[in-house]
């Protein structure tokens, strides 16, 4: 009746799936919901502290897009996840059709942040890729390459700005350190965004 996607490095507390489904089983109305609450598990590492601790906080939990349960009859009515979206699929229906889910009450969620230069590298590479189909500018053609050239041309500049900000809540992180991480990371959103503009393509 329900389905409920869970990531291979996701863990929760034992009422979670409980009170997930608890606003569907009360108010037909209801398409689906979302957890009010994500946390990372691995904060210890400094890289993972760099990505945050909190990505879901309960005041921002009304604007996520991502549905953590939904009825399998809808799912199935919309077409399930759109492939295309890549890294975004699970926000298939708010790219088509606008729809968010209901915030679940009292559902935390633990979840991993990437612990090396590589996974970061890795993990925004993917994201990147998804920016075409999530954002129409990049889905235009000569507006995305010139838009891309932009990114390019400050991305030094992009680079070293996210390192000073990110030391207002790392104090401990050294600004070298910092520097490094950012680089890694704004490098794979940009080599994400070019494979897709460039071969049309998403991958992780």
């Amino acid at each position: 009746e329900f389905l409920i996607f869970v990531d291979a490095d996701m863990t929760f507390d034992k009422n979670y799936l409980k009170n997930l489904i608890s606003p569907l089983e009360q108010d037909k109305r209801i398409i689906g919901t979302t957890h009010d609450y994500e946390i990372a598990t691995n904060i210890h590492n400094k890289i993972s502290l760099l990505w945050g601790e909190v990505r879901v906080s309960k005041n921002e939990a009304g604007n996520i897009k991502i549905f953590k349960a939904i009825r399998k009859n809808k799912f199935l009515e919309l077409g399930g996840f759109d492939s295309k979206y890549g890294y975004a699929d699970d926000q298939t229906f708010w790219i088509k059709y606008k729809l968010k889910p209901k915030v679940a009450n009292d559902t935390i969620c633990y979840h991993r942040n990437p612990e090396t230069l590589d996974e970061t590298f890795k993990q925004a590479r993917w994201i990147g890729a998804s920016w075409k189909t999530r954002f129409k500018i990049f889905s235009i053609p000569l507006v995305n390459i010139i838009f891309l050239g932009i990114l390019l041309l400050f991305f030094y500049l992009i680079v070293f700005i996210k390192a000073l900000q990110g030391g207002k809540n790392n104090k401990s992180l050294s600004f070298g350190f910092r520097l490094k991480f950012y680089y890694y990371k704004f490098k794979g959103y940009l080599a994400g965004l070019s494979r897709a503009i460039f071969f049309d393509e998403n991958f992780k």
